[in-house]
């Protein structure tokens, strides 16, 4: 199950960021089905002991906040810039409190800008969101286990290719 989500989360993170901005709103469905998929196999194992279970609910879970996200577009634009402030700020080391205080901070700060100043925002959050996503799944199946080299990888990834969606969407 695991090679199937990482397969999956490869896929989609480079479609997110080298296309976010022009496929957002379907985007905004399909990351909030990946973040529902992802909160249900990371929580309900410590309820659920059956995987089959497990498996089950994160599905419904992940369509649930997929439909959410899409007819509730500015929701999904929030979700979308809160969860990838949060996790990116996640990376850094400085107590497991604070990070998850911070990032939440950090997070509802970054969904609100995303919904105020949504071209600019959405490129950079689906650049970041993607590249971040990329570089965590690539570095899990290589066992990499260095934060500042997954966070320098997905900052260089984040700059290219949020200058490539700027560049191919200011041809409209």
């Amino acid at each position: 199950m695991r090679r199937n989500r990482n397969i999956i989360n490869i896929i989609i993170s480079a479609i997110t960021a080298l296309f976010g901005y022009r496929l957002n709103k379907f985007l905004i469905a399909i990351i909030g089905i990946v973040i529902g998929y992802n909160l249900g196999t990371e929580i309900l194992p410590a309820y659920i002991t059956d995987s089959n279970t497990v498996f089950a609910l994160s599905i419904v879970i992940a369509l649930l906040l997929g439909l959410i996200s899409f007819r509730l577009y500015l929701v999904g634009i929030f979700l979308l810039c809160f969860f990838t402030a949060y996790n990116f700020f996640g990376t850094v080391e400085i107590g497991q409190t604070q990070t998850y205080i911070i990032g939440a901070i950090i997070g509802a700060i970054a969904g609100f800008l995303g919904m105020s100043f949504q071209k600019p925002i959405i490129i950079i959050a689906t650049s970041l969101f993607g590249s971040f996503l990329f570089i965590e799944t690539v570095s899990s199946l290589l066992n990499l286990q260095s934060n500042s080299l997954i966070t320098v990888a997905s900052i260089v990834l984040t700059v290219v290719t949020a200058i490539f969606q700027f560049k191919s969407s200011s041809e409209n």
